[in-house]
Formats: structure tokens, sequence, C-alpha cells
């Protein structure tokens, strides 16, 4: 090797790995002072992207927590609301169970309303005036709350609060109502009265409607029915009478008789007063709204009076009925089941002859709803706290119902009214809704409180396993860079020593110039 003074290439490379000492040593104590191995991109961009990916996630991890513990926050408060709700609703069915009692006179039932008001405006104020952060949570207002549980978006859980405690807007109750079960009654189909009548003679003819008509020339004439062949009278007849003014008509039977003196008719046991007899149609209709009608029969007439003639020739206009009734309507298990809610069928048996004992039947037997009837209409209303559904076998009571099914839409708390026994009863019904509403909601604040419960866990943990993960990407490993200094620096020192010794060599030509 040439030995020459211009270029001193062992000075240069003692420089350069001087520098890479330097470098070494740098590094070492610029992740040493700041604990983080990627100080910038130059360090590691791949690493360094990574990271901040993982630093933005856990930040909004991190919200996410605290906006979970705020929704925690609302439900509580909406909650504990919704539990002094419950108690005012429980004070007005006490007050409503002890209106229904017969001993109360009218006074004490108004007491016991004054109060029910008071609870009903208490209801409405908590409703309107309960709030979180200056939101009112349940007048409806609020609408769908989502509360932002994730990092990204659309991580969200909601809370439905549409639905409004206020007393117009729960207290529903679901109503089936049959205007007239008089289709359902057993019955027969009715016929025709055929044939004709004359006097002296038989009559004969099918069951029906016997019309009579005659004409008289004052109101001094009689007529009287003096045998009749068919001596029963059953007590399920329609029997019609078409007199002139002044007359007069009797009949006999076995088990009764019957006389027409223009006020009252009276076959087998069964009377009833309707109108005065007069030109026209006299009918004889049962209490209960069912038709009499007359069984086949024949009758002898024996005219009396100066114009016997005008009697010879009596005729029967045939006349149509829709059914006679001939007993009760019995109902066999699976005839007509009631199904309130979720809960199993129960299927109403026993015996009915109109809408009253249909439902004594119907609260006998079924839990959780009021029948009420009107026997003038031949009416029946079955109403629940929640939802109602009928089915079963006898289609003829079915088909009186204006509909199968029916949901909780009908009325609110707001019209209570307990000042009599039929009021108190529907309070009772409509209290019992506004629970079940009350209880639904509360029951899905308390889910959702428990579900934030398990989010903020989650959330807990994975902030966690984040951290770790990009700990292990971003920050410095002390040991490994405490060694990295330690050889940098001996590193530095000896490149010092081995550049003072390169430094010296060109002086060695001068001993040759000597």
């Amino acid at each position: 090797m040439a030995l020459g003074i211009n270029t001193n290439v062992a000075s240069l490379s003692a420089q350069n790995q001087l520098g890479k000492a330097q470098q070494l040593s740098d590094r070492a104590l610029e992740r040493l002072s700041s604990g983080l191995r990627i100080n910038s991109a130059k360090d590691d961009a791949a690493g360094l992207a990574i990271s901040t990916r993982f630093s933005s996630q856990i930040s909004g991890l991190n919200v996410a927590t605290r906006n979970a513990n705020d929704g925690i926050s609302l439900a509580q408060t909406t909650e504990g609301a919704l539990d002094e709700i419950t108690n005012n609703l429980q004070r007005i069915r006490e007050l409503s169970v002890q209106s229904a009692n017969a001993t109360n006179s009218a006074s004490d039932r108004q007491a016991l309303n004054d109060e029910v008001q008071q609870r009903i405006a208490e209801i409405d104020r908590i409703a309107a005036q309960t709030t979180f952060n200056g939101q009112k949570v349940l007048d409806g207002s609020l609408g769908t709350a989502a509360f932002q549980v994730g990092a990204n978006a659309g991580e969200s859980i909601s809370l439905d609060l549409n639905t409004s405690t206020r007393s117009d807007s729960i207290g529903k109750k679901a109503s089936l109502v049959a205007a007239d079960i008089s289709g359902a009654l057993s019955s027969t189909p009715a016929t025709q009265a055929l044939g004709s009548l004359t006097a002296g003679n038989d009559f004969s003819g099918t069951d029906g409607t016997l019309t009579l008509s005659f004409a008289t020339t004052d109101g001094s004439e009689s007529l009287t029915v003096t045998s009749v062949v068919t001596s029963e009278f059953p007590t399920t007849y329609l029997y019609e009478l078409e007199v002139e003014d002044g007359f007069q008509a009797a009949g006999f039977g076995a088990d009764g008789s019957g006389e027409v003196n223009g006020f009252s008719l009276d076959l087998g046991g069964e009377t009833s007063i309707r109108n005065a007899v007069t030109a026209g149609t006299f009918s004889v209709v049962r209490e209960d709204g069912l038709n009499f009608e007359s069984s086949q029969s024949a009758a002898n007439f024996d005219g009396a009076g100066a114009n016997d003639p005008e009697f010879a020739n009596l005729t029967s206009t045939p006349t149509t009925a829709d059914g006679i009734a001939d007993g009760p309507t019995t109902l066999a298990s699976g005839d007509f089941t009631l199904t309130v809610g979720d809960r199993d069928p129960v299927s109403i048996t026993g015996e009915f002859t109109n809408s009253e004992e249909l439902a004594d039947l119907i609260n006998e037997q079924a839990s959780l709803v009021n029948a009420t009837f009107d026997n003038d209409n031949n009416s029946i209303t079955i109403d629940s706290a929640e939802a109602l559904t009928i089915n079963g076998n006898n289609t003829d009571l079915l088909n009186a119902f204006n509909a199968t099914s029916a949901s909780v839409n009908s009325g609110s708390l707001d019209a209570l009214d307990i000042g009599d026994v039929p009021g108190a009863n529907d309070a009772i019904l409509r209290v019992d809704s506004a629970l079940k509403a009350v209880n639904d909601l509360r029951g899905e604040l308390g889910a959702i409180q428990n579900r934030f419960e398990s989010t903020i866990a989650n959330l807990s943990t994975s902030v966690e396993n984040l951290s770790a993960s990009n700990s292990r990407i971003l920050d410095a490993d002390f040991a490994a860079e405490t060694a990295r200094l330690s050889k940098s620096q001996v590193l530095q020192q000896a490149g010092i020593s081995v550049l003072v010794q390169a430094n010296a060599r060109p002086q060695q030509v001068l001993s040759l110039l000597q």
C-alpha cells in the first residue's frame, strides 16, 4: 500500500464509523428520553400509521365509555320518575277498587274521585317536567335517543323514548263489541202460516205467524174463539191480531188463556203489555226481546151479533219471521275462546239466553277482562287492559262481534271517573293498562342500563387490548435501548481513539524527509 499524505483513508474510515456510533447513540438517547420507539415517520412509517389508528380508536372508546355512563344516568333519572308514576297509579287503583264497593255512597265516591283527579294531575306533572340535561324524557318529545357507544360512526345503542306517560297517552284498553247477539241464540227457522179460516170449520197450516183479518159495520160486534184444536201455547211465540176499533177477542188453551181487551195478552203465564189494541196489528213480545209464535193450531169461530155474515170468511195472511227461540244457547269447550295478551286461551262454557247471562259467564271464567251488557239491545262489550282475541266453533256468536281481535287503543287515563261503579270498574282496567305500559318502559330502561354496563365493560377491555397493541408498536424497549446506548458509547470512545491515531499517520512521512 502506498504511503501518501493527500488522502488519509484511515482517518476517513474512522470518521465514518464514529459518525455511525454517534447516530446510534443519538437514536438511543431520543427513545430513552421520550419512551417511544417511533418519534417520527423516519423511525417507522408503517408503524406510525398503525399506531395513529390505534390511538384514534383508544381515544374514541374512552369517549364512548363516558357516553355509556351518561346513558345510564339518563335511564336512572327516567326510571326514578316512572317509579313515582307507578306509586300514583297504584293509589288510583286502590281508590277505584274501594269505589266499586256497594257500601259507598255517592258522596263517598266523589271524595275518592277527587283524590284520583289529583293523582292524575301529578302524573301529568311528572311526565311534563322530568328532564335530563334540559331534555324532557317522559312526554314523548325526545323520540328515539341514540347513544354513541363506539369509536366509529353508526356504533350506537338506541332507546325508544317516544312513549308518553301523560294521562292522555296511557290507560288505553282493548274492546270487542257485539251490537246484537240475537243471531247466536238457539232458534229454529220460522215458517209462513198457510191456509184459510172459515167460521164453523177447522183451520190447519204450518207453524208461523197467524194474522186474522175481518171487517165490521160498527163498534158493537164481538168475536169469540169457541174451541182450539191444538191447545198448546209455548212461551216462545209471536201472535198478531189485526182488529178494528171496539173488537174483543179471547182464546183458551190447556196451559193458559189469552184475552185481547185492548191492553193485555196472557199466554202460558207470559204477560207483556205493549200498547192498546186499536185498528192495526197487536204484537206480543217477550221482555228479553225474543219472539212469541203460535204453534200449528185450528180454531172454530162462532160469529155473534147483528151482522154474522160478516164473519163468514176469515182468511190467514202469510207472514215471515226470522226465527223462533227454543231454549238457551249452550257453549261447549272450544265453542268460544278468549285470549288475553299472550296468555293461554280460556274456553267459555255454559248456557245463556241473553247478553247479560253471556257477560256473567265471561266474567266468571276469564280473568283480566270486564264484560258489560245491554239487554235492551242484546249487546255485549268485552274490555281488557291487554290485547284481546276471540275464536271458537260458534260462528254465529263470533260473527256478532265487530272483530275477532282488538289491540290496546281505546280511551285513556285522563277520562277516569270513579264516581259510580261502572266508572270504577273501567278505571281498574285502565289503570292496569297504564301500569303495564309504565312497567314495559321501566323494564326497557332497566334492560338498557344493564346493557350500558356490559358495553362499558367491553369498551374497557377493548381499550386495554388496543393500548397493549399500540404499546408494542410505539413504545421504546428500555432494555434494548440502554444496551444500544452503551454500545454506541463504547464505539464512540473507540472511534475517537482510532481517529486520533489515523490523523497522526501523515506525520510519519516527515521522517522520510530527514
